[in-house]
């Protein structure tokens, strides 16, 4: 019940008790808290004037504020304001007539993302009588996650082995042929469980083992992966590129390297033999780049640099190869799709229905290893997002894993044949 009620009622119970009694003290209550009443709802003429500012982004996990500039050109009020639409402190502030006053609200933004602003504002009168509620414009603020956020959710994209599983499953294809019994060096997985336990002997699955389709590994040499900080983005994806290539030929898979750059072309067409390892490592040149690490892909407009580039390989060595792959193969293609992405993209779009495709991309945000402060925390997250725009884009035609320097241990391990 409001306080106002409340006072009429104990008015009107005053009033009637005393024609019930016939006793004046009643009424005289109920006469003294009717003046009362009417007196503060004259004298109660609220105009507020408020103005919100933001203060720029807020960052998710850490405290902000929002600051409102206040006019009272009223009454004396009390002043509340309570946002509804995120975790704040609710501000209450007595404000005379004519008084000005700046008033800071802390926020405490527990996710990234927009979030509208639901402020709830309310003008009182001293005793808290009478109040007007106050409307603001409405609006949205932006949370940007923070560094570890950013990481965190990459990194739980990154290791799901199910991705990986089924991105380097079935380069070599295995039909089922016969049951036999178990001898010692055997994988445990081939192990028939139902037929063991009714034969009361272990007995394992045979397959036919078909032939393997061949695997091109495609590396991306150009600029923005030369560039370093400490380590380069290149070093990283020479080192998983020969992993890969070992293990697929150790397997017994044919494997052949694509690499490609701004003034260089490489082509190893595929081999199964031993030596292949070393006709890799001393075909994979390349010099390191000094500089910062761009953070904005495009799959829309082509660079003048892009363009050149097209103008001087199209039709020739690189795409020549790709496009001329006869029988179906795997293609994993490492690259930080920041140059050439659009390039790429169209590229993928043509062969995917024949080849499979895998891209393991290190990530430019990942791969950061500068000072942090307010600017370059922004920048991070305006690349994070982009990135998803144009990883979300590449994964409706390829298998794409995001890598980050501490990621490339795990893919080495999970990545057996």
């Amino acid at each position: 019940m409001k306080r106002e009620s409340l006072i009429w009622m104990i008015a009107l119970l005053g009033v009637l008790h005393s024609y019930l009694l016939s006793n004046p003290f009643g009424a005289i209550l109920g006469l003294i808290l009717t003046i009362y009443l009417i007196h503060h709802r004259v004298n109660f003429h609220p105009d507020v004037v408020i103005e919100r500012n933001l203060r720029g982004n807020f960052e998710e996990g850490k405290e902000g504020s929002i600051e409102y500039f206040v006019e009272n050109r009223g009454s004396e009020i009390k002043l509340k304001i309570v946002e509804e639409g995120l975790r704040a402190e609710k501000l209450v502030e007595r404000l005379r007539e004519g008084e000005r006053k700046v008033l800071l609200q802390k926020v405490f933004p527990e996710a990234k993302g927009e979030f509208p602003l639901r402020t709830r504002i309310k003008a009182l009168s001293p005793n808290e009588l009478y109040f007007r509620e106050i409307a603001l414009e409405s609006e949205k603020i932006h949370v940007i996650p923070s560094l570890e956020s950013i990481k965190e959710g990459m990194e739980r994209r990154v290791r799901s082995r199910s991705l990986l599983t089924r991105g380097f499953s079935g380069l070599q294809s295995l039909e089922f042929d016969e049951l036999r019994e178990y001898l010692p060096g055997d994988d445990m997985k081939r192990i028939d469980w139902k037929a063991s336990s009714r034969l009361n002997e272990l007995i394992v699955r045979e397959f036919l083992r078909e032939e393997a389709r061949d695997v091109y590994i495609i590396l991306d040499m150009t600029r923005e992966m030369r560039k370093m900080i400490r380590r380069a983005k290149i070093d990283y994806a020479v080192t998983l590129l020969l992993y890969l290539a070992s293990a697929l030929l150790k397997s017994g898979i044919r494997v052949g390297v694509i690499g490609y750059s701004e003034k260089r072309f490489t082509f190893i067409p595929p081999s199964g033999e031993r030596e292949q390892i070393q006709r890799i490592r001393s075909e994979i040149r390349f010099m390191r780049e000094a500089g910062f690490l761009s953070l904005k892909p495009s799959l829309s407009s082509l660079s003048q640099r892009t363009k050149a580039f097209l103008r001087k390989i199209r039709g020739d060595e690189f795409e020549r190869v790709i496009l001329s792959l006869r029988s179906p193969s795997t293609l994993v293609i490492i690259t930080d799709l920041m140059s050439y992405t659009s390039r790429i993209f169209n590229l993928i779009s043509r062969i995917g229905e024949k080849h499979r495709i895998i891209i393991l991309s290190p990530n430019p945000v990942l791969f950061y290893s500068g000072e942090m402060n307010e600017e370059v925390l922004r920048k991070l997250y305006e690349s994070y997002i982009e990135r998803e725009r144009v990883l979300k884009k590449f994964r409706r035609r390829a298998l794409v894993l995001d890598l980050g320097p501490e990621d490339y241990e795990e893919v080495l391990r999970e990545v057996e044949i």
